[in-house]
């Protein structure tokens, strides 16, 4: 598996490159949520729950 993580109109020009060099496989596109950025450590688990985990009463209703 390789991911390539850098701007979309770096990842829309390579696109070309890895058609040529792929002979079969997935490729995806995804939007990345940033949660840490650099070496701060306190708090990560806590922004992975806030950003991912829904409690019961906050549930949203559509």
């Amino acid at each position: 598996m390789v991911e390539i993580v850098d701007s979309e109109a770096k990842i829309d020009g390579f696109l070309p490159v890895l058609d040529e060099l792929m002979e079969s496989g997935l490729v995806t596109l995804e939007k990345a949520k940033v949660l840490q950025y650099g070496r701060q450590r306190a708090g990560l688990l806590q922004r992975i729950r806030d950003q991912f985990v829904q409690h019961p009463h906050e549930r949203k209703t559509c």
